[in-house]
Protein backbone atom coordinates (compact mmCIF):
# COMPACT_ATOMS: atom_id res chain seq x y z
CA UNK A 1 0.00 0.00 0.00
CA UNK A 2 2.48 2.03 1.00
CA UNK A 3 4.85 1.50 -2.20
CA UNK A 4 1.69 1.77 -4.18
CA UNK A 5 1.20 5.48 -2.89
CA UNK A 6 4.49 6.70 -3.44
CA UNK A 7 4.64 5.13 -7.14
CA UNK A 8 0.97 6.87 -7.75
CA UNK A 9 2.48 10.42 -6.80
CA UNK A 10 5.29 10.09 -8.92
CA UNK A 11 2.97 8.76 -11.66
CA UNK A 12 1.00 12.28 -11.26
CA UNK A 13 4.30 14.53 -11.65
CA UNK A 14 5.42 12.55 -14.36
CA UNK A 15 2.02 13.05 -15.95
CA UNK A 16 1.66 16.93 -15.69
CA UNK A 17 5.66 17.29 -16.89
CA UNK A 18 4.49 15.40 -19.91
CA UNK A 19 1.38 17.16 -20.42
CA UNK A 20 3.00 20.59 -20.89
CA UNK A 21 5.56 22.15 -23.00
CA UNK A 22 8.74 20.89 -22.98
CA UNK A 23 10.56 24.04 -23.45
CA UNK A 24 11.15 24.43 -19.67
CA UNK A 25 13.99 26.16 -17.40
CA UNK A 26 16.05 23.61 -15.66
CA UNK A 27 16.82 24.15 -11.85
CA UNK A 28 20.19 23.27 -9.95
CA UNK A 29 21.13 23.91 -6.50
CA UNK A 30 22.21 23.55 -2.93
CA UNK A 31 19.94 23.25 0.62
CA UNK A 32 21.47 23.15 4.27
CA UNK A 33 19.95 23.09 6.97
CA UNK A 34 19.30 21.32 10.64
CA UNK A 35 16.23 18.63 11.95
CA UNK A 36 14.89 18.38 14.75
CA UNK A 37 13.42 14.68 14.71
CA UNK A 38 11.89 12.18 17.00
CA UNK A 39 10.54 8.94 17.06
CA UNK A 40 6.92 7.56 17.52
CA UNK A 41 5.79 4.21 18.77
CA UNK A 42 2.81 2.67 20.04
CA UNK A 43 5.25 0.20 22.32
CA UNK A 44 8.88 1.84 23.39
CA UNK A 45 8.37 5.22 22.76
CA UNK A 46 5.36 6.64 24.51
CA UNK A 47 6.99 9.95 25.33
CA UNK A 48 9.57 10.98 22.68
CA UNK A 49 12.10 13.62 22.90
CA UNK A 50 13.77 15.58 19.64
CA UNK A 51 17.10 15.18 19.31
CA UNK A 52 18.95 17.76 16.11
CA UNK A 53 20.81 16.30 13.31
CA UNK A 54 22.60 17.95 10.21
CA UNK A 55 20.46 18.27 6.55
CA UNK A 56 22.61 18.98 3.20
CA UNK A 57 22.85 18.01 -0.36
CA UNK A 58 22.02 19.22 -3.66
CA UNK A 59 18.27 20.61 -5.56
CA UNK A 60 17.18 19.62 -8.77
CA UNK A 61 14.22 20.92 -10.71
CA UNK A 62 12.17 21.46 -13.57
CA UNK A 63 9.98 25.08 -13.94
CA UNK A 64 7.01 24.32 -16.54
CA UNK A 65 6.88 26.73 -18.72
CA UNK A 66 3.22 26.51 -19.89
CA UNK A 67 2.31 27.06 -15.72
CA UNK A 68 4.76 29.55 -14.93
CA UNK A 69 3.88 29.42 -11.01
CA UNK A 70 4.54 25.17 -10.61
CA UNK A 71 7.72 23.58 -10.30
CA UNK A 72 9.26 20.12 -10.18
CA UNK A 73 11.45 19.66 -7.48
CA UNK A 74 13.89 16.48 -6.68
CA UNK A 75 16.76 16.53 -4.10
CA UNK A 76 19.66 14.22 -2.97
CA UNK A 77 19.73 14.92 1.01
CA UNK A 78 22.32 13.29 3.58
CA UNK A 79 19.48 13.39 6.73
CA UNK A 80 20.65 12.67 9.88
CA UNK A 81 17.25 11.62 12.18
CA UNK A 82 16.70 10.01 15.39
CA UNK A 83 15.02 9.78 18.40
CA UNK A 84 15.92 9.71 22.60
CA UNK A 85 13.80 9.01 25.19
CA UNK A 86 14.23 9.09 29.09
CA UNK A 87 12.85 6.73 31.77
CA UNK A 88 12.98 7.17 35.50
CA UNK A 89 11.84 4.58 37.74
CA UNK A 90 10.64 5.85 41.35
CA UNK A 91 12.61 4.58 44.38
CA UNK A 92 10.33 2.12 46.33
CA UNK A 93 10.18 3.26 49.86
CA UNK A 94 8.55 1.17 53.05
CA UNK A 95 8.32 2.45 56.23
CA UNK A 96 10.60 5.53 55.60
CA UNK A 97 13.29 3.23 54.42
CA UNK A 98 14.09 3.01 50.59
CA UNK A 99 13.97 -0.57 49.49
CA UNK A 100 14.79 0.40 46.19
CA UNK A 101 16.70 3.36 44.86
CA UNK A 102 15.31 5.66 41.75
CA UNK A 103 16.82 4.43 38.35
CA UNK A 104 17.13 6.41 35.46
CA UNK A 105 17.43 5.30 31.94
CA UNK A 106 18.14 7.04 28.23
CA UNK A 107 17.89 5.38 24.76
CA UNK A 108 19.35 7.89 21.44
CA UNK A 109 19.27 6.74 17.96
CA UNK A 110 21.52 8.24 15.58
CA UNK A 111 20.00 7.11 12.02
CA UNK A 112 22.29 8.43 8.82
CA UNK A 113 20.24 8.22 5.58
CA UNK A 114 20.13 9.19 2.20
CA UNK A 115 17.43 10.69 1.45
CA UNK A 116 15.49 11.63 -2.13
CA UNK A 117 11.98 13.70 -2.07
CA UNK A 118 10.21 14.40 -5.11
CA UNK A 119 7.87 17.14 -5.09
CA UNK A 120 5.29 20.06 -6.95
CA UNK A 121 6.28 23.50 -5.60
CA UNK A 122 3.90 25.73 -6.15
CA UNK A 123 5.31 29.79 -5.72
CA UNK A 124 3.83 32.99 -6.02
CA UNK A 125 4.87 36.74 -5.03
CA UNK A 126 3.22 38.25 -2.21
CA UNK A 127 5.51 41.63 -1.91
CA UNK A 128 5.93 42.47 -5.23
CA UNK A 129 8.05 45.84 -4.19
CA UNK A 130 10.39 43.95 -1.89
CA UNK A 131 10.77 40.71 -4.53
CA UNK A 132 9.84 38.53 -1.89
CA UNK A 133 7.69 35.24 -2.72
CA UNK A 134 6.39 32.65 -1.09
CA UNK A 135 6.18 28.61 -2.00
CA UNK A 136 4.40 25.51 -1.03
CA UNK A 137 6.43 22.10 -1.23
CA UNK A 138 4.52 19.15 -1.04
CA UNK A 139 5.29 14.75 -2.26
CA UNK A 140 6.80 11.28 -1.45
CA UNK A 141 10.50 10.67 -0.26
CA UNK A 142 12.38 7.61 -0.09
CA UNK A 143 15.31 7.73 2.20
CA UNK A 144 18.18 4.84 2.59
CA UNK A 145 20.08 4.16 5.93
CA UNK A 146 23.57 4.56 5.47
CA UNK A 147 24.61 3.75 9.05
CA UNK A 148 23.08 3.80 12.37
CA UNK A 149 23.82 3.43 16.40
CA UNK A 150 22.22 3.84 20.11
CA UNK A 151 23.35 5.10 22.79
CA UNK A 152 22.16 3.71 26.59
CA UNK A 153 22.72 5.68 29.68
CA UNK A 154 22.31 3.34 33.10
CA UNK A 155 22.58 5.30 36.48
CA UNK A 156 25.75 7.30 34.82
CA UNK A 157 26.81 4.05 32.93
CA UNK A 158 26.90 4.86 29.04
CA UNK A 159 27.27 2.03 26.08
CA UNK A 160 27.23 2.29 22.56
CA UNK A 161 26.05 0.04 19.76
CA UNK A 162 26.01 -0.22 15.86
CA UNK A 163 22.95 -1.13 14.32
CA UNK A 164 24.23 -1.88 11.04
CA UNK A 165 23.49 -5.68 11.99
CA UNK A 166 19.84 -5.74 13.03
CA UNK A 167 18.92 -4.27 9.83
CA UNK A 168 17.98 -5.90 6.72
CA UNK A 169 17.89 -4.98 3.06
CA UNK A 170 14.43 -4.43 3.34
CA UNK A 171 14.69 -2.40 6.79
CA UNK A 172 17.30 0.06 5.23
CA UNK A 173 14.44 1.44 2.78
CA UNK A 174 12.00 4.12 4.24
CA UNK A 175 9.05 5.95 2.58
CA UNK A 176 7.32 8.90 3.97
CA UNK A 177 5.29 12.21 3.28
CA UNK A 178 6.61 16.01 3.12
CA UNK A 179 5.30 19.14 3.18
CA UNK A 180 7.13 22.47 3.47
CA UNK A 181 6.31 26.33 3.44
CA UNK A 182 8.92 28.86 2.63
CA UNK A 183 9.80 32.10 0.95
CA UNK A 184 12.28 33.16 -1.83
CA UNK A 185 14.14 36.46 -3.34
CA UNK A 186 14.91 36.65 -6.53
CA UNK A 187 18.38 38.19 -7.59
CA UNK A 188 20.69 38.46 -10.84
CA UNK A 189 23.84 36.11 -10.26
CA UNK A 190 26.48 36.45 -13.63
CA UNK A 191 23.42 37.22 -15.51
CA UNK A 192 21.68 34.04 -14.70
CA UNK A 193 17.73 34.12 -12.65
CA UNK A 194 18.73 32.95 -9.00
CA UNK A 195 16.42 32.69 -5.99
CA UNK A 196 17.58 32.43 -2.40
CA UNK A 197 15.40 30.31 -0.17
CA UNK A 198 14.38 29.53 3.24
CA UNK A 199 12.28 26.71 4.23
CA UNK A 200 10.36 25.16 7.17
CA UNK A 201 9.33 21.34 6.45
CA UNK A 202 7.38 18.70 8.02
CA UNK A 203 8.15 15.22 7.48
CA UNK A 204 5.96 12.00 8.26
CA UNK A 205 7.51 8.48 8.16
CA UNK A 206 5.11 6.02 6.69
CA UNK A 207 7.30 3.02 7.62
CA UNK A 208 9.27 1.53 10.67
CA UNK A 209 12.50 1.95 11.29
CA UNK A 210 13.52 0.54 14.41
CA UNK A 211 13.49 -3.49 13.65
CA UNK A 212 11.18 -5.20 15.70
CA UNK A 213 9.25 -2.07 16.60
CA UNK A 214 6.67 -0.31 15.55
CA UNK A 215 8.63 3.21 15.39
CA UNK A 216 8.62 5.51 12.64
CA UNK A 217 9.85 8.96 12.47
CA UNK A 218 8.31 12.37 12.66
CA UNK A 219 11.07 16.00 12.10
CA UNK A 220 10.73 19.58 11.75
CA UNK A 221 13.83 21.11 9.57
CA UNK A 222 14.59 24.60 8.65
CA UNK A 223 17.15 25.31 5.92
CA UNK A 224 18.47 27.76 3.24
CA UNK A 225 19.41 27.06 -0.18
CA UNK A 226 20.25 28.73 -3.83
CA UNK A 227 18.56 27.73 -6.90
CA UNK A 228 19.66 28.99 -10.20
CA UNK A 229 17.50 28.49 -13.45
CA UNK A 230 18.87 27.24 -16.61
CA UNK A 231 17.74 26.85 -20.02
CA UNK A 232 15.33 28.83 -22.35
CA UNK A 233 13.50 31.89 -21.56
CA UNK A 234 10.30 33.25 -22.32
CA UNK A 235 10.77 34.93 -25.99
CA UNK A 236 9.05 38.66 -25.83
CA UNK A 237 5.71 39.32 -27.01
CA UNK A 238 6.35 43.06 -28.07
CA UNK A 239 6.62 42.10 -31.90
CA UNK A 240 7.79 45.16 -34.42
CA UNK A 241 6.12 47.96 -36.04
CA UNK A 242 5.11 46.84 -40.01
CA UNK A 243 6.13 49.31 -42.60
CA UNK A 244 3.19 50.88 -43.97
CA UNK A 245 4.27 49.64 -47.76
CA UNK A 246 3.11 45.78 -46.04
CA UNK A 247 0.06 47.69 -44.31
CA UNK A 248 -1.03 48.29 -47.87
CA UNK A 249 -0.98 52.13 -47.65
CA UNK A 250 1.08 53.83 -50.53
CA UNK A 251 1.87 57.36 -50.76
CA UNK A 252 -0.14 59.30 -53.48
CA UNK A 253 1.44 62.31 -55.27
CA UNK A 254 0.36 65.67 -54.41
CA UNK A 255 -2.18 67.40 -56.04
CA UNK A 256 -1.67 70.53 -58.18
Amino acid sequence: MKKQIYLTSLFLIAYIVQSTSLQAQFIVGADLGINSSRLVSKQSYSNPKATMGFRGGITLGYKLDTIDAFQIIAQILYNQKGGRKNEIEKALIFNNQVIAPQITYSEEFKLNYVEVPVMLRFNKMIMPKQKIGLFVNAGPYLRFLTSGKVKYKYEGESDEENLSKYYKKSKKIEFGMLGGLGLFYPLNLAGMNAKILIESRYTFGLTNVVPEDLSRTRYFSFSAGLILELGKKKASSVSKPTSPAKRGITKSSPRL
